[in-house]
């Protein structure tokens, strides 16, 4: 009808004919034309004109193709690890030739691929640990941990590492690219991880439990290694005394006493540091930056280590107590350098004179005394100090403040050694005695005094 339409429009016809000659005319002519219709032009219009049973299985064809498609989305998000054959790639090819065969192995390769799936393994394992990953390469980048490859290295400093995103992170280091921004404080992050840790700082997140006590944490990796304290884990170890240790800085800082090494440098004072963190925390006795505050008496601190050591003398908790006497310390490294008054041991040796020290800083505060280095000056007196420590408690004469009372009498006292003599008076502890006669001293001062007078 349209072709005979497009052949012959109304303007064609005589203008004396009416419009319903006209329609009445086209009316009569396409009855006797649908007789007289080229074979051609009839194939035409059975071809534009596609019958119910071809709707129908296009209908089918399209709703195959969408279940097909939803397949493939469901594989891939359960199953990234099944691959599809080439031999299933050409079935696919040749069932769009008819609907029906379509049907019927679209529903075989389903099955097949169910089966298939159910009887592999969804995850991948680690064979050393048996540790899973849903992607392979995750495997790959895990089990370098075990073996101690390193493949992706640094072109400008040579440092090697065992993924790629870690050799990308590093290089910001060099190039100093800080693309991610803290919204709050305008402070810059080279890695979109550093910044999401930075933000729970002020928004006080932390979304990381412990199962065994409680406790919460703002990174994984802190998480993990407290969970080493429940457990007794110490994984890292050092290769030249076979010291272990809970976390990988921790030996870091350990390596260091064997080489001596000291590559991080102060510019303003010259002094050096074998860590990093030490120097950053050292710059801020220069800048006089304490960010970390006691919210009980609202004392300020370099570290955080020094507010959450400075939290127990509040809460009088002491968590690590000495095998040998009972002793109780609020800090761990308080109880290592305990530990030594029994053993005797003294390995910090003193180059110019060879008297041994428990303790580097003991040995470090000695050592001035032979150049009569007093790097920390009292700005009010001029009094000069070889411990910064020293200076803090000097500074005390001047303003007066006591900040150490006593919890049985109430005395205040400038010095926590102060008050740890003091407190020997109510228990009557006496841990000062002379070899010789037996005697017990409260402090080790009066004890140097009676071996002078009575044994010299």
């Amino acid at each position: 009808m349209s072709a005979f339409r497009s052949m012959r429009s109304p303007t064609d016809f005589h203008p004396s004919m009416s419009a319903d000659s006209q329609d009445q005319f086209v009316s009569n002519h396409e009855e006797d034309s649908s007789s007289e219709e080229p074979e051609e032009l009839r194939f035409e219009k059975t071809q534009d004109e596609p019958n119910d049973a071809q709707i129908k299985e296009e209908e089918k064809e399209l709703l195959i193709h969408r279940e097909d498609q939803q397949l493939e989305m469901k594989q891939e998000t359960e199953t990234p690890s099944v691959e599809t054959s080439s031999e299933e790639e050409t079935d696919d090819s040749d069932l769009d030739q008819n609907g029906a065969e379509l049907l019927s192995q679209s529903h075989a390769k389903a099955e097949d691929q169910n089966q298939e799936i159910s009887g592999s393994c969804l995850s991948h394992c680690c064979d050393v640990c048996g540790k899973e990953f849903r992607k392979k390469n995750h495997l790959t980048d895990h089990k370098r941990t075990h073996t101690g490859e390193k493949p992706f290295l640094c072109g400008v400093c040579g440092k090697s590492f065992g993924r790629k995103y870690g050799l990308n992170s590093h290089m910001r280091t060099h190039t100093g690219e800080k693309s991610y921004s803290c919204d709050a404080c305008g402070k810059a992050f080279s890695d979109s991880g550093q910044l999401n840790t930075h933000v729970r700082t002020h928004t006080g997140e932390k979304p990381y439990s412990c199962d065994f006590c409680g406790k919460n944490f703002s990174q994984n990796g802190h998480l993990r290694d407290h969970m080493r304290i429940h457990i007794g884990k110490k994984p890292f170890q050092c290769r030249l005394c076979g010291k272990t240790f809970m976390r990988k800085n921790c030996l870091k800082c350990h390596m260091v006493t064997h080489t001596g090494e000291k590559p991080h440098t102060c510019e303003l004072c010259g002094k050096s540091y074998g860590v990093r963190a030490n120097l950053t925390a050292h710059m801020k006795t220069h800048t006089g930056d304490r960010p970390f505050t006691c919210l009980t008496c609202k004392r300020s601190f370099i570290t955080k280590s020094a507010l959450n050591s400075h939290m127990s003398t509040h809460s009088g908790e002491k968590p690590f107590s000495c095998p040998t006497c009972g002793k109780s310390f609020r800090e761990k490294t308080f109880m290592t350098v305990h530990m030594k008054t029994h053993t005797e041991e003294k390995p910090f040796l003193c180059p110019v004179c060879g008297k041994r020290f428990s303790q580097r800083r003991y040995l470090t505060k000695h050592k001035r005394g032979h150049t009569d280095d007093k790097p920390y000056t009292c700005e009010v007196c001029g009094k000069g100090f070889c411990q910064s420590c020293d200076l803090t408690s000097h500074m005390r004469t001047h303003t007066g403040e006591k900040p150490f009372p006593c919890l049985t009498c109430g005395k205040s006292f400038g010095k926590k050694s102060n008050l740890n003599i003091h407190m020997r008076t109510h228990t009557g502890e006496r841990p000062f005695q002379c070899q010789t006669c037996g005697k017990g001293f409260r402090e080790k001062t009066s004890l140097n005094r009676h071996t002078e007078t009575q044994h010299p």
